[in-house]
């Protein structure tokens, strides 16, 4: 008899305990979404159209494939996450997409982090081989999400593999006027749009653990609200950007945009768009400053080109608007001493320059003169000697 007990114990310490599952918190009906059931698990899924032409700040909403007779297939992605880390799960995934005359968002929500797996497959299946907008969601979204997915063995090599990155384009014209280049400054001050409640990015962890805690909806709601603005107006800034390109000089109205762009150009090497920027930039300058560093770049372009009188133009104009100015002088003495082989001028040029480094304390700079000057006196005595052996053979014989 004690034996059976043994084994009847012993049977039952071996059982697993049967847990009933875990409730999810359902707040379908306070994001106004559906919930999905997929074999895999499940998720809520908020939809909504947008109708091509509605009034967005200053813009309109554009079906911008068509409009630029784009061959690729957008789509605009953003998401928010439990933290900033590389273990952070993207709990929430707005994308969206042109069909036909509507701009489509869907957001895709996790009411638990064990929904993880089954929204990540519908994200990959649902939109790889789209190209992905997002604002520095090279950075963070799609790295993100691809880790995930690689956490949760799901397949996304096909998922992202074209992206355009807005945040970037941003920089490149609005980077040295504003204060800086958020999402949420360019809706202000470049679409004319202000949002209105809109929760901070850095609030939305927090909600979202009180959300798993307790159920309330009406946060999430806000952090619903607050995704579904970033992913529409992506679209929006994305047309903007495209006709900025497209024509610089045309859209835009602030003269230091213009001139930052040319710069992005420069750095890239497309001197010929950047030749275009500095061009229109100094034509409508209004100040010394502007007009001498549209003058520089202008300047280093012609060079480039050998277009060497053109040059030296701008480096004469820049030393009249700036004579303290060592840029260029040490230019001019470059040219004397390489193009035109005048070692008297280009001295000259290296001297004024030295006194202009010297009286503004750039000691690196001053130091780079005097190896300049120490050279073109070592050519100059050579110039010499040989200038006074030519006459004395004159002379003598």
């Amino acid at each position: 008899m004690i034996t059976d007990l043994k084994k009847k114990l012993d049977r039952l310490a071996s059982t697993p305990i049967q847990q009933a599952p875990k409730k999810k918190h359902d707040i379908s009906a306070v994001i106004g979404a559906e919930c999905v059931q997929k074999e895999n698990g499940g998720y809520l899924l908020r939809r909504i159209k947008y109708a091509v032409g509605a009034i967005y700040g200053d813009y309109t909403l554009e079906n911008v494939e068509k409009t630029f007779g784009l061959k690729e297939r957008l789509l605009f992605l953003d998401t928010e996450t439990t933290g900033l880390g590389s273990v952070a799960c993207p709990f929430l995934i707005g994308v969206s997409y042109f069909d036909e005359n509507s701009l489509v968002l869907e957001q895709y929500f996790m009411r638990d982090i064990d929904d993880e797996a089954c929204v990540l497959e519908e994200i990959v299946k649902k939109y790889s081989g789209m190209t992905v907008v997002s604002y520095n969601g090279k950075s963070f979204d799609v790295p993100l999400i691809k880790a995930r997915c690689t956490l949760n063995a799901v397949n996304c090599k096909a998922f992202a593999t074209k992206q355009s990155d807005l945040l970037h384009l941003c920089r490149r014209i609005w980077k040295k006027r504003l204060e800086n280049c958020r999402l949420s400054t360019i809706e202000e001050e470049i679409l004319k749009l202000k949002r209105e409640d809109d929760i901070p990015g850095s609030e939305i962890p927090e909600m979202y653990k009180r959300y798993l805690e307790s159920g309330n909806g009406q946060e999430m709601l806000k952090v619903i609200e607050h995704n579904e603005s970033d992913v529409v107006s992506m679209s929006v800034i994305l047309c903007r950007l495209i006709r900025i390109f497209g024509d610089p000089v045309g859209q835009l109205d602030d003269i230091r945009d213009v001139m930052h762009l040319g710069e992005s150009y420069y750095a890239k090497k497309d001197f010929k768009r950047s030749l275009e920027c500095f061009e229109a930039a100094l034509k409508g300058s209004k100040d010394a400053m502007t007009s001498y560093n549209c003058m520089k770049y202008i300047s280093f372009i012609h060079k480039k080109n050998k277009e060497y009188s053109r040059a030296v133009e701008l480096w004469q104009k820049m030393e009249r608007i700036m004579p303290s100015a060592v840029l260029p002088l040490e230019e001019l003495a470059k040219y004397y001493e390489h193009v035109q082989k005048d070692i008297a001028k280009a001295l000259d040029c290296a001297n004024k320059a030295r006194k202009n480094a010297l009286l503004s304390g750039a000691k690196e700079l001053r130091a780079q003169l005097d190896k300049r000057i120490e050279r073109l006196n070592k050519k100059r005595g050579a110039i010499d000697a040989t200038s006074y052996e030519e006459d004395f053979d004159k002379w003598v014989f």
